[in-house]
């Protein structure tokens, strides 16, 4: 399950400690180092609360944290990479790889799906239908409660007695799930990664179309509106709109769907607040967008939201604006919800448990790569008597469990680059509270953190907040404590920034322990200031239960500022015993790092050897050093790789070698042309068509032309595709010879190396995909087909047009802008093949109003 597979990794941790990168470890030993200074020890972290751990519903990884509250300054990237990118659970291999029809891949994921739901939820229907009416008592008070079960009785027609079920009701279906979805993010992930490179070179078929599990629509490349008919669409192009699509209801949906939209600034719309849409609940949904500026305005329950189940939303590109209700942009309550936005400058906006939301035992996760954006959260629920003119937040990494019945889950948000601000109102910013974790990393810019109270890494009742920012002058502000690195009644609050000239302000103090809790706050590098207002200050706690907790505040370096007199620059402090304070310059050690030793002169198969290593995070510098070694030792190099590696079957190792030979001396891959004329094995044959097809080098066009007669065929399909792969203007004829009598993916290859080269055989293949029985050959052929204006040409003189491909090719032709002069020229012959007829399937029509439509446009 997830959280017991968070507790495997922490074992991991425990047990291989120098295994895994510690990016973060200097902060672990400056604590250390200043809590020495103190008297203290890492021991002296723990404080009682040993009374939760009988609890059936225990999330053991936070209550881990609490025992071991170092552990997340040592190893918090690690949980990062482990939880949102799952990094030690995937699979080397796309188990969906040699599918070959877009359909049937649809059909066998949403099969593996449902399979791995009705394997983790052991609910039957009518509990099922109970869950819709229970999930209003975990928001709403109680009259407000009835209200929302009213409209969900109206709009699924239900007629049950409600009065009976209680929270506590929900609960205990809850037992019958396990909250394991990572499977499926897995499976989706690989199946997204496949799906598009049916539909990635243009337009593959407009179609709507029933499939196994559900109805599936590919749109074209127009602006298009879909509504909540499709449980699958596929749109290749165009500014779109999506009214109440993509919702999860189960059982009153199909429990998988899913929106693939490639180009186009489109628009996500939610029309009533009760319409679950962009989300699931008790299912699996994703959303996965290519490009565009795009415009998301939605309900509650949307954009990434997963109440028992996975919900994705994933966009690539654009600058985008996200608009929605409350548990929504990355938010989970047994089961995985995930926002992830790679580039653009982007908009936030929910009114709450949003923005990397951990409910019960659910996984919440909203990660952005890039951009200037903006976090906001906090419109709808009052947090009423406490602060009446305040909202509750609950979002940007925040975890939250439903006091005292029940634990929590595991809140993130990750933003990697840019100037960005977090608005959150009451609970948010790396903040949590009962037996939960949340975290919000921000790894550069200039930020802007804006907060009511709790927040900005705090841990409130039994529970872990963390909060880290690694570069920029960033402002922090909090209008009450406990905020700052600030633990409450039995909790952890960890606030670290890396560097700049940063402003904190909070009425409480920084670094606090309150209520027998842990607060710590690291600020490595600046000129910063500090203001407090209360009796609370920098490195402080209060004495409850007859105990105190730690609070620790540690500045290393630069000329601060503090409100509070018994604060200064360049001291130490102690308040209330247990309250500890430190301003001191802080010099880093010069360590030479060993694991990124890399002699010119160690042996060439160590420096292969680390050449071959997995180069990411700073293990990227260490192989590109080893790279450049091989390089400098060139001949050495290529001896012992021709002699002993290239057989090789590891994929790091072929990685490696292909770099290698990529950027040698052209002396050294004659030698690599001449080993393919000579070896016999098949598997180095195919290693080196392979390494010879990524060095893109023209000279081996004969030798590789004489491969082909080689009788085994995936020899002769790599070998057509490292032909293709060349800049030549060499006679391609010769692959003609091969076409009839080779596989399907021969002909691929052939097809499209003729393509890449601009070679004209298009009257060949007019008659070829007139009479070609593979659809994917087909589709090769069109591809290639209509990059050539002679086609419409050829195609005339075959006669009746036979299948789908061919009309594919010629509206990919008169669509192209530098072809659009065919329209006018060809315009009887295609009024003639646009008439609809009385036996034309539906996909022939789609195509057939599209061709119709083009000339209709050039007519105006």
């Amino acid at each position: 399950m997830f959280f017991r597979n968070l507790i495997r990794l922490l074992i991991i941790i425990l047990f291989c400690f120098s295994i895994f990168g510690n990016v973060s470890l200097d902060d672990y030993e400056i604590i250390d180092e200043k809590m020495k200074n103190f008297g203290l020890i890492e021991k002296d972290l723990n404080f009682k609360k040993d009374f939760s751990s009988n609890d059936s519903f225990l999330f053991k990884l936070a209550d881990t944290l609490l025992n071991s509250p170092l552990l997340l300054v040592q190893k918090r990237e690690f949980y990062l990479d482990s939880i949102v990118e799952l990094k030690f659970l995937k699979d080397k291999k796309n188990l969906y790889e040699n599918f070959t029809n877009p359909f049937d891949l649809i059909d066998a994921y949403t099969k593996d799906v449902n399979e791995i739901l009705r394997e983790k939820i052991k609910i039957n229907v009518d509990k099922s239908k109970d869950i819709l009416q229970l999930i209003p008592l975990l928001f709403f008070e109680e009259s407000l409660s009835y209200i929302y079960k009213g409209r969900i009785e109206q709009s699924f027609g239900l007629n049950i007695d409600t009065n009976s079920l209680k929270v506590d009701s929900l609960i205990t279906y809850s037992y019958f799930v396990d909250p394991d979805f990572d499977r499926i993010k897995i499976l989706t992930d690989q199946f997204k990664a496949k799906i598009t490179e049916f539909f990635i070179k243009g337009i593959f078929y407009p179609v709507d179309t029933f499939l196994s599990n559900g109805r599936l629509f590919v749109g074209d490349i127009y602006s298009n509106n879909y509504y909540d008919e499709y449980d699958f669409i596929i749109d290749l192009g165009g500014d779109d709109k999506y009214v109440n699509s993509c919702g999860v209801i189960y059982p009153y949906t199909n429990r998988v769907k899913f929106i693939i939209d490639f180009d186009g600034n489109d628009q996500y719309i939610s029309t009533d607040s009760f319409k679950v849409s962009f989300g699931s609940i008790n299912g699996v949904t994703f959303l996965y967008d290519l490009s565009g500026n795009d415009i998301y305005i939605t309900s509650n329950f949307s954009l990434g939201a997963a109440f028992i189940g996975y919900s994705q939303l994933y966009d690539i590109s654009g600058n985008d604006y996200y608009r929605s209700g409350f548990f929504s942009q990355g938010a989970a309550y047994y089961g995985r919800g995930e926002l992830i936005d790679l580039s653009g400058n982007d908009i936030y906006h929910s009114s709450a448990f949003s923005q990397g939301f951990g409910f019960v035992k659910g996984c919440g996760i909203l990660v952005d790569s890039s951009g200037d954006d903006n976090y906001t959260s906090g419109t709808f629920f009052k947090h009423t008597p406490l602060l009446e003119n305040d909202y509750l937040s609950m979002s940007q990494g925040f975890g939250f469990g439903l006091r005292p019945r029940t634990c929590g889950g595991i809140g993130i948000l990750a933003d990697y680059k840019g100037n960005d601000n977090y608005f959150s109102s009451v609970f948010g910013q790396g903040g949590s509270y009962w037996h939960s974790i949340g975290l919000l990393f921000d790894f550069s810019g200039n930020d802007y953190y804006t907060s009511a109270q709790y927040a900005q890494g705090s841990g409130i009742h039994l529970s872990t907040g963390g909060l880290f920012d690694y570069s920029g002058d960033d402002s922090y502000f909090s209008r009450f404590g406990p905020s700052q690195g600030e633990g409450h009644d039995f909790a952890y609050g960890l606030l670290i920034d890396q560097k700049g000239d940063d402003n904190y302000t909070v009425s409480g103090g920084q670094g606090v322990g309150l209520n027998n809790s842990v607060g710590i706050l690291l600020d490595k590098k600046g000129n910063d200031s500090y203001f407090t207002r209360e009796k609370l200050a920098n490195g402080d706690v209060n004495e409850a239960r007859g105990f105190s907790g730690i609070g620790l505040f540690i500045d290393c370096e630069g000329n601060d500022f503090y409100s509070k007199s018994g604060s200064r620059d360049s001291i130490s402090w102690i308040n209330r015993y247990y309250g500890f304070g430190i301003d001191v310059g802080f010099v880093e050690e010069k360590k030479e790092p060993d694991t990124f030793i890399v002699r010119n002169d160690y042996p060439i198969e160590k420096i292969f050897e680390i050449s071959s290593e997995w180069a990411v995070r700073d293990n990227f510098y260490k192989v590109q050093k080893a790279r450049r070694i091989l390089l400098e030792r060139e001949n050495e190099s290529a001896r012992f790789i021709l002699d002993k590696k290239i057989s090789t079957d590891n994929g790091l190792e072929l990685e490696a070698i292909n770099f290698f030979f990529k950027n040698c001396s052209d002396s050294l891959k004659d030698k690599i042309v001449q080993k393919l004329q000579k070896i016999e094995d098949k598997k180095t044959k195919k290693n080196i068509i392979y390494a010879l097809s990524q060095m893109k080098y023209n000279p081996s066009f004969n030798v590789l032309k004489e491969s082909l007669r080689n009788p085994d065929y995936k020899i002769k399909e790599l070998v057509v595709y490292a032909i293709g792969e060349l800049d030549t203007t060499v006679d391609l004829t010769f692959l003609i010879d091969n076409f009839d009598k080779g596989s399907y993916r021969l002909k691929v290859e052939i097809v499209e190396a003729m393509r890449k080269h601009k070679f004209d055989r298009v009257e060949y293949f007019v008659k070829k995909i007139d009479s070609e029985n593979e659809r994917i050959v087909r589709q090769a052929i069109s591809n290639y087909l209509s990059e050539f204006s002679s086609t419409l040409r050829y195609i005339q003189n075959v006669g009746e047009l036979k299948n789908y491909e061919e009309y594919i090719t010629i509206y990919k032709l008169i669509s192209n802008k530098k072809f659009k002069y065919l329209i006018k020229m060809n315009k009887e012959y295609l009024e003639k093949i646009s008439k609809i007829e009385k036996d034309d399937n539906t996909s022939i029509k789609g195509l057939k109003r599209s061709i119709a439509v083009l000339i209709e446009k050039n007519d105006n």
